[in-house]
């Protein structure tokens, strides 16, 4: 005598009669095996959901990260375009010094000083 297994279904209106499904054990067996198939399948796919969701935290702060250190940059970029700026008016307003210095010396016929040259006159 084979044995048959059943799933009996009761709904829970009342107007609707059971349903009886039966199977056999090879059928139970099937069941079973797409059972723990579908069972692996929702479990992986929960591990690679956590999985993921770390990944994507931990990216997120490093890419949090990197966006704070970019407007660093920027903003370092911006200062040494400033002080480049301002070194260039310096060196115009230098450059117009020696300039004057020049026109005084050949109004006044005599010979304009370098700084190094001062100083190895003093030195001597």
């Amino acid at each position: 005598m084979k044995r048959k297994y059943s799933i009996i279904i009761i709904p829970p209106e009342h107007n609707q009669s059971p349903r009886q499904f039966n199977f056999s054990p090879k059928a139970k067996r099937i069941i079973i095996a797409v059972a723990g198939v579908l069972l692996v399948f929702f479990a992986s796919l929960f591990i690679h959901t956590r999985y993921q969701m770390h990944y994507i935290n931990e990216y997120r702060q490093k890419i949090a990260y990197m966006d704070k250190l970019e407007a660093e940059i920027e903003a370092n970029n911006q200062e040494i375009d400033r002080l480049h700026e301002k070194t260039e008016e310096i060196n115009n307003h230098l450059s117009a010094i020696a300039a004057l210095e020049k026109k005084i010396a050949k109004i006044l016929n005599i010979q304009p000083q370098n700084n190094t040259q001062t100083n190895s006159s003093e030195n001597r």
